[in-house]
């Protein structure tokens, strides 16, 4: 249903929220509620329980508090149904997650032509760096409260008040976000999307700076650059063992700061250790028991080290929560406890980064090659971009990457082979700017795999460095086996395949359009080789599905459902070999034309096609490239000192091909320890037997001189925790 043009669709709404028996689409509904806004005012409020002929789970039960003697005593839907509809009427409808709500309601009381709109929706395009989307922080984020939620009418209350918070927010966006947002609903059918086109027609000139306060009031914008400025220069501090002991022994200057600080013994003594390996450059393993306080032992002499050697000192950790942890907590707090001036920074894998270039290309021409579902998903990126300091895609809570990484692998900075200096982006790229500042950072803080992909990079990534701490170090040894080997998935394959030719669309088809248009007889390669590589792209994805059925035969008479090996030896490896050749061959082919194209292409051919069709071309020749090449070394298994082996993922339909270095001792040697002053291996987990000989041998540390070791056993108590 389509409201008159000038008639908005915030004068009057009908909130409404469901509680069901469950999430299935076999489950029933127990309970509306619904309220009438007119004027951002609650005129009328509708609710009512409903029995749904069904068993209501005891989970249900002690969710929404409506006990099943009241559900018993209900009436039934059918009774009630016109008095729902009623109340309904034409009014626009509103509900947080509305795709649930109608198809439960329409599933019993029939099709409604209302307009629908999903505060979901808007809230993911809006808040980008809140936590998460659900009701309850929303209501909480805007208008900073906690109702009773899981009952039908006080979730369809919060939703209303929180759809007038998000109608402000829209209202303020700038003109340029509601340009690029309005670019993309306009090729999509949504009532929820009307209200930003609606914006964009109402809209004066609104720059970011002057309208950022309705989106960042509700959560701050991330930085990976912190400064800290002392106020007073003048303090007693040196880099000394004894400088250590007197701070973390000092409880009355810690808890100033607003920390819970105990003295603990364990700690000042891994604190003093630390130290004593920047001093002596030694290589410190250490065995910190749960309750040291770790962080805190090895990030004061860091700060203290690197502000007075004026060294960078790496921090390196396994996992993205002691990450965030160590870099919007720790550091902060004992930026405080210390009150000198420092930097402290915070840098991650160039896939985590947003690609300007690919993103500019992507929102203002290539959206309209996307499938529906990921032209949804680009709008919750477009407000993040344009405040985002960082790039970083983590921040981001409105697009769920694990879902989404064909659509993100679009848009991230993952070509190897960028030249940063030579992109029209480069002023502003986010990787680049963060590359820089680790230059001068004390405190760098990043995870594991970056940290070994910099040993590959030889330095070029994070730039030459002399002091290490490596948290979680129980860890490093399985980062570098997944990381010091590959992973290609048979979704990436036929991502990239898609972005060559797929239903008419694809890059394929912009240079046969290009050929016509620009003259056959001018260009570098004829419309017989782009039929060509149209048929062997079609082909290579029927390949891919021929070795996904292919490995899910060989998995049924595994011994392990999931994971095969692969080996030289083995059936499945000689089942897959021709298809390996095959696919090999067709992209070779494939590569061959567009590098033909692109190398005897002349600047005033460049010119006519456009710089973006050009790099566009370029990158996706050199990721094909490099995509072949790791494809057939996976399933050639050459590499003596690899293992190979193959899963199923997302049930028979695609695959994942890995290979892993299996001894990694002397590569971590030769590459990193050998290299640095000092390094600090710390984690909670490393003896074995009370010795740390097997962590040691694992990690190329034996027969080195300039290895120390420490145990601080364990200051945990768990009666007093509990």
């Amino acid at each position: 249903m389509k409201l008159a043009k000038n008639k908005s669709i915030s004068d009057t709404f009908i909130a409404f929220d469901l509680e069901t028996t469950g999430l299935d689409s076999s489950d029933r509904i127990i309970e509306i509620g619904a309220v009438r806004v007119q004027n951002k005012e609650i005129v009328d409020t509708y609710q009512t329980l409903i029995n749904p002929r069904m068993h209501v789970p005891l989970e249900i039960i002690i969710l929404t508090g409506i006990q099943e003697e009241e559900i018993k005593e209900a009436p039934f839907l059918e009774d009630i149904k016109d008095d729902v509809l009623h109340f309904l009427g034409r009014t626009p409808l509103i509900a947080h997650n509305a795709p649930f709500d109608i198809s439960f309601l329409e599933k019993e009381a029939g099709n409604l032509n209302n307009p629908v709109i999903d505060t979901l929706k808007l809230s993911r395009i809006l808040l980008p760096f809140i936590k998460n989307h659900k009701l309850k922080t929303l209501y909480n984020l805007l208008e900073n409260g906690e109702p009773a939620f899981h009952r039908a009418l006080e979730d369809a209350i919060a939703t209303s008040k929180i759809y007038v918070k998000l109608l402000n927010i829209i209202e303020s966006l700038p003109t340029e976000i509601l340009k690029k947002i309005r670019s993309i609903a306009d090729t999509l059918t949504d009532d929820s999307l009307r209200l930003f086109i609606d914006a964009h027609n109402r809209s004066g000139v609104r720059t970011v700076r002057e309208s950022v306060c309705g989106i960042t009031q509700y959560a701050p914008i991330p930085s990976n650059v912190i400064e800290f400025k002392a106020e007073d220069e003048k303090h007693s501090f040196e880099a000394s063992e004894k400088c250590v002991e007197e701070i973390l022994s000092d409880e009355s200057m810690i808890n100033k700061a607003g920390i819970k600080y105990e003295h603990r013994p364990e700690q000042i003594g891994l604190s003093k250790m630390v130290m004593g390996a920047f001093l002596s450059d030694e290589i410190l393993v250490a065995e910190a028991g749960t309750g040291t306080g770790k962080t805190f032992a090895y990030l004061i002499p860091s700060i203290l080290w690197s502000t007075f050697s004026e060294q960078r000192v790496l921090v390196s950790t396994y996992t993205k929560n002691l990450e965030d942890q160590i870099f919007n907590n720790d550091i902060v707090n004992i930026s405080k406890t210390l009150g000198i001036s420092f930097k402290a920074s915070l840098i991650k894998g160039r896939n985590n980064y947003l690609c300007l270039r690919r993103w500019f290309n992507m929102v203002q021409v290539q959206f309209t090659a996307l499938e529906q579902e990921d032209r949804y998903a680009l709008l919750n990126l477009i407000t993040w971009q344009h405040l985002t300091q960082t790039g970083d895609i983590s921040e981001n809570s409105s697009l769920h990457i694990q879902q989404k990484q064909p659509l993100w692998s679009l848009l991230s900075c993952d070509l190897k082979d960028c030249e940063m200096n030579k992109c029209s982006y480069f002023a502003n790229c986010y990787l680049a700017k963060i590359r820089k500042e680790i230059q001068d950072s004390n405190i760098v803080v990043l995870n594991h795999s970056l940290l070994l992909s910099d040993l590959n990079a030889e330095q070029k990534i994070l730039g030459e460095y002399h002091r290490l701490i490596i948290d979680e170090a129980h860890n490093l040894e399985r980062a570098a086996t997944d990381f010091l080997g590959d992973m290609i998935t048979s979704r990436y394959l036929r991502n990239m395949l898609d972005r060559l030719f797929k239903r008419g669309k694809g890059l394929l088809i912009t240079l046969r359009e290009t050929i016509k248009i620009l003259g056959e007889e001018s260009m570098p390669v004829t419309l017989i080789d782009i039929k060509k590589c149209i048929e062997l792209v079609i082909k290579s994805k029927e390949i891919l599905a021929q070795i996904s059925k292919s490995i899910a035969e060989s998995l049924q008479q595994a011994e392990y459902k999931s994971i095969c090996r692969l080996t030289k030896a083995s059936t499945l490896l000689e089942e897959l070999n021709p298809y390996n050749e095959i696919f090999f061959s067709n992209l070779c082919t494939i590569n061959e034309v567009l590098e033909s194209f692109i190398d005897h292409l002349s600047e005033s051919k460049q010119r006519a096609m456009g710089k973006r069709n050009v790099d566009e071309i370029t990158e996706l020749t050199a990721e094909l490239n490099d995509m072949k090449e790791r494809f057939h070394s996976l399933f050639s298994c050459e590499e003596s000192n690899m293992c190979y082996w193959v899963e199923l993922c997302d049930g028979f339909e695609n695959f994942k091909a890995i290979s892993a270095t299996i001894v990694i001792a002397d590569m971590l040697k030769e590459r990193l320890f050998d290299r640095i002053q000092t390094g600090v291996l710390v984690s909670a987990t490393i003896l074995v037997e009370s010795s740390f000989g097997y962590f040691n041998q694992k990690l190329g540390l034996v027969r080195n001189e300039r290895v120390a070791e420490f145990h601080t056993g364990t200051s945990f108590d768990f009666d007093k925790q509990v």
